[in-house]
């Protein structure tokens, strides 16, 4: 498992909540933050949140403002930190906090005052990685589930940041990796429990024909070639959007299912 460094962070609750996994949402003490946060300043909370450790100055002002003069980019850093500053100190009733903070040429959030989901999801896929090298499954199994919890949609879901899409893709990847290796370990005694997270998985990664396949064979052990045939159609319609047809091999798993063996858990 991959993750993102994220530093240790207080135990106690913070003041303000980002949400990034599925629609972004900023939260004070349960209520949503809107009122005078320009989309700038949402913009750069979500950036930074990718950095628990801090990014350079450069490296904000080249993601988020890459077409502006090297002054008016610093500037609307500037801007976009004011803003974020006023907003969070009224929703949260604090006159002081910075919120986000600068320190050796880098800029970065103030874990003390703001938790992340993201960071939640990043520290679970470490907690998920180190519990399987100390074979601990237990372990593993818990902090996958929690890693599932987490992710509740795209990285910032409908925003059109234009640095996002590869941070997106990766983080994405990383959710349906951990609902596959959660239904695994469900799988043969909770099939149940394996199959929803796989559909989870399914929501995520509509087009993967291999969580398809994986569907058909526990649904073929359990004795529903309906749901075999439901299944690969349903493959069959997703991918015809994208003029293309399931592989050999996707149909090789439909057909096998059918045989009685197969049906019987003689996988």
């Amino acid at each position: 498992f991959r993750s993102i460094p994220v530093p240790h962070r207080p135990s106690t609750t913070r003041p303000v909540l980002v949400r990034l996994l599925g629609t972004p949402r900023i939260e004070a003490a349960g209520t949503e933050v809107t009122k005078g946060l320009r989309r700038s300043s949402r913009e750069l909370l979500a950036f930074l949140a990718l950095f628990p450790d801090g990014a350079p100055g450069e490296r904000v002002v080249a993601a988020l403002w890459p077409d502006h003069a090297a002054s008016s980019a610093r500037t609307a850093l500037q801007t976009a930190l004011r803003s974020l500053r006023v907003a969070l100190r009224t929703a949260t009733g604090a006159p002081g906090p910075m919120f986000v903070i600068y320190g050796a040429g880098r800029y970065s959030i103030d874990r003390n005052l703001i938790d992340v989901d993201l960071w939640r999801f990043h520290t679970a896929l470490a907690e998920a990685g180190q519990a399987l090298r100390n074979d601990d499954p237990v372990g593993a199994r818990e902090a996958l589930a929690r890693v599932v919890d987490c992710y509740r949609g795209p990285l910032a879901e409908d925003a059109s940041y234009e640095w996002v899409e590869p941070y997106r893709e990766d983080i994405r990847r990383q959710a349906v990796d951990a609902c596959t290796r959660l239904a695994g370990m469900h799988e043969p005694a909770e099939s149940e429990q394996a199959l929803a997270l796989l559909d989870r998985a399914l929501t995520h990664d509509p087009v993967n024909e291999q969580l398809y396949q994986r569907i058909m064979r526990i649904q073929a052990r359990l004795g529903r070639p309906d749901a075999v045939h439901r299944t690969l159609r349903l493959l069959e319609t997703r991918l015809s959007d994208l003029d293309i047809r399931p592989g050999q091999d996707t149909y090789a798993v439909a057909t096998d299912s059918r045989r009685p063996s197969l049906a019987s858990g003689q996988l």
